[in-house]
């Protein structure tokens, strides 16, 4: 599977973080593992001190 995002294309969440807007979004992968499936649950481990969290719409394609 392969996962292609797209990123800095919301200003306001790049002004929070003090990150450049570019004139067009970024397009960038992720590995299969950044998916929660099977309804396992979420978790981010103990040593972690600044979580940023966003919601995320997958569209998956298939060949059947």
């Amino acid at each position: 599977m392969k996962i292609f995002c797209v990123g800095r294309n919301y200003g306001e969440h790049a002004k929070e973080l003090n990150n450049a807007i570019p004139d067009a979004p970024v397009i960038f992968m992720k590995p299969p593992t950044a998916m929660l499936t099977e309804n396992k649950p979420f978790y981010y481990p103990n040593f972690t001190k600044d979580l940023h969290y966003e919601c995320e719409i997958v569209l998956r394609m298939g060949k059947n």
